[in-house]
């Protein structure tokens, strides 16, 4: 019996920890390699994430900085650039400027959450089917930059090329995304939290009372200086070209991990222009009406992990079978004293015994 259980409880541990792990160390995209070059960066943005650790049964909080690709994507990259710092807006059935609302990414939850691929954010007005700050949505800007990592930030659509102000970051390489979304930025800081934690969410139940596993609360983007963005933008696609054509040299590569900050990160601060602007109602964007319906759809769901299915299946099966077996065990070796208790053939009249009853 003793052997049993010590068996019984290795195999238990085991499934555990499958079921609690995440699958990143198999995982080439997810170790550091050689890469080409990310286009110039115009702008940074930061975030704050919060979610739900089960590990400590509380909101956690963590940082992530995103490089934004302006020179290849500027219209992208101003719409993601101004609401993250809030814009106000007005909604179809309001008569003036006094009724504007503030719509920005600070506040608003991470909706989709697909383990391996991605995990979408960022729908400020969820009673449309989409926005942004050129109208109702806007279509793709270009499809110069590539899935070939995890971090990549790319616009999610409402329909066909339509892009508004939802937003994915990947959690893997995805080559069959490549020419369907537009990337206009990569995460430089905080990518491993949403490669360990964040995309794993779905295995999460929330405990009662609690409406969000995870959500932005904070965002803001600045502008970085450039002297001659138009020229760093003709060397980038020339370069480019060459490491696409088998030509890799130290100029037009670079090493990226994705467990790690990046080494462009610390030189882009210092670039950083100091920049307190305020929300106004200066420039007042509208929100456009339409009856299209979001494909997809804009509601959180979470994906099942096969292998937390498999790992609660089993330890089911193992504790059905550590119960079975013990009730057995107990009941063969006291056999004849359980018969004997309710009056069964196989014990005699001897084998009662009166029990006091003690009153105190």
């Amino acid at each position: 019996m003793k052997r049993f259980l010590q068996f019984f409880l290795a195999i238990l541990l085991v499934f555990i920890n499958l079921s609690n792990s995440a699958p990143v160390a198999g995982n080439d995209a997810l170790k550091e390699a050689v890469y080409e070059i990310n286009p110039p960066t115009t702008d940074l943005n930061w975030l704050v994430i919060e979610y739900f650790d089960i590990e400590t049964s509380s909101y956690q909080q963590f940082d992530v900085a995103i490089e934004l690709f302006g020179s290849i994507a500027p219209k992208t990259t101003e719409n993601f650039h101004k609401i993250s710092n809030g814009i106000k807006a007005l909604l179809p059935n309001a008569e003036d400027k006094s009724e504007a609302m503030t719509l920005i990414y600070g506040g608003t939850e991470i909706s989709i959450i697909k383990p391996d691929e991605y995990v979408q954010m960022g729908d400020v007005l969820p009673i449309v089917p989409s926005f942004s700050t050129f109208g109702y949505s806007f279509p793709d800007e270009t499809h110069q930059v590539t899935f070939d990592r995890p971090g990549r930030v790319a616009m999610a659509k409402t329909n066909g090329d339509e892009n508004g102000c939802q937003f994915f970051i990947t959690t893997n390489a995805l080559p069959s995304y490549n020419d369907e979304y537009v990337i206009f930025g990569q995460v430089v800081e905080g990518l491993d939290m949403f490669i360990e934690k964040v995309q794993y969410l779905n295995k999460n139940k929330l405990p009662a009372g609690l409406e969000y596993a995870a959500k932005i609360i904070y965002s803001r983007s600045v502008t970085l200086h450039h002297d001659n963005i138009e020229g760093a933008k003709e060397e980038y696609l020339a370069q480019v070209a060459d490491y696409r054509s088998g030509k890799v040299t130290e100029k037009n590569s670079m090493k990226f991990n994705p467990m790690l900050r990046s080494k462009q990160y610390e030189q882009h601060m210092e670039l950083v222009t100091n920049s307190d602007k305020k929300i106004s109602n200066d420039n007042v964007v509208h929100v456009e009406s339409s009856q299209a319906e979001k494909i997809g759809g804009n509601k959180s769901h979470y994906s099942s992990n096969p292998i937390e299915v498999l790992a609660v299946l089993i330890c089911k099966l193992l504790i059905i079978g550590a119960v079975g077996y013990s009730l057995n065990y107990i009941y063969t070796k006291n056999k004849n004293k359980i018969l004997s208790k309710f009056g069964s053939g196989a014990g005699s009249g001897s084998d009662y015994k009166v029990v006091g009853l003690r009153h105190n």
